[in-house]
């Protein structure tokens, strides 16, 4: 609670002045001496000076002001709260479309061979994709006797030691034949008997095991039939489809041919005539216009 302030003693009254004297009567007038004059004026009363007012009290004392609350600075206010952060990166596995903040938590799959043991093996991979190659030994020299198209590494000591031999044909029947080769490199060649050997040529010859350079011919597809209007003499193969016979296809026609399979205008119908002769138009307004002859010079 406030404390009360102390109450000041009372303040006595001033006392009154104390009363005037009266005035004392002048003293008499000496005799004239001499004719009478006329008497002195007289003096004007004199009044008691007022009384003095009496002092204004003093005021009372001001009561002594409450003591000041001690100093507190102010709280200031609290930041908004930040927004809600996480991986934003879409192509990240744990991207979350609710976060406004990167955060920096965003993780990003790299497929790769995950096995310790392998050789392509990719300590950054988080995901195998199945790309692991594993160790196969062997010798890895291609000229070797004991080479190996699938090894991928070739240990020391006795177990990738590569065997070197011949090589050459083994093949007692070629021309070529080595007799110390060891190892056959395929390059056997036969003397006899030589000939084709391409299956798609005419003179493909099965009991060759040579091939004769130039001997191989092939095929010249067209129409062998002399009666036909396409008629390739040169031609070796015969295809029956390309042959082309003209004559009259009208069935109803006095001059029908039933061998013919192209129209040549021999049929002697009205309406075979002017279908061939629309024909003829129609191809001749679809070529293109020849270009006018020039001008003589004036």
């Amino acid at each position: 609670p406030p404390r009360t302030p102390p109450s000041s003693p009372p303040v006595p009254p001033p006392s009154p002045p104390p009363p005037s004297p009266p005035p004392s009567p002048p003293p008499p007038s000496p005799p004239p001496s001499g004719p009478p004059s006329e008497p002195p004026p007289s003096a004007p009363p004199s009044f008691p000076p007022p009384p003095s007012p009496p002092p204004f009290p003093s005021p009372p004392p001001e009561p002594p002001s409450p003591p000041e609350p001690p100093h507190v600075p102010p709280v200031p206010p609290r930041p908004p709260p930040p927004p809600p952060g996480g991986c934003t990166a879409p192509l990240a596995s744990n991207f979350d479309s609710r976060a406004v903040r990167n955060d920096g938590s965003c993780l990003f799959v790299r497929q790769g061979c995950t096995n310790a043991s392998a050789l392509n093996y990719d300590p950054l991979a988080n995901f195998g994709d199945g790309s692991c190659i594993q160790p196969v030994p062997g010798c890895m020299v291609w000229r070797a006797a004991n080479f190996n198209p699938n090894a991928t590494y070739q240990p020391p000591g006795d177990a990738g030691s590569c065997t070197f031999a011949i090589r050459g044909c083994t093949d007692s029947t070629a021309a070529n034949y080595l007799s110390g080769a060891l190892v056959d490199d395929g390059s056997c060649a036969y003397a006899e008997p030589a000939g084709c050997l391409v299956p798609q040529a005419v003179n493909f010859n099965t009991s060759a095991r040579a091939l004769l350079p130039g001997s191989c011919v092939f095929p010249l597809y067209g129409c062998l039939d002399s009666a036909a209007y396409n008629y390739v003499s040169a031609a070796t193969a015969s295809n029956v489809s390309q042959c082309l016979y003209l004559g009259c296809t009208d069935a109803g026609d006095a001059n029908y041919d039933s061998s013919a399979t192209t129209l040549d205008g021999s049929c002697a119908s009205l309406s075979t005539r002017r279908t061939l002769a629309e024909a003829n138009v129609t191809s001749n307004s679809t070529s293109p216009p020849s270009s006018p002859p020039p001008r003589p010079p004036p």
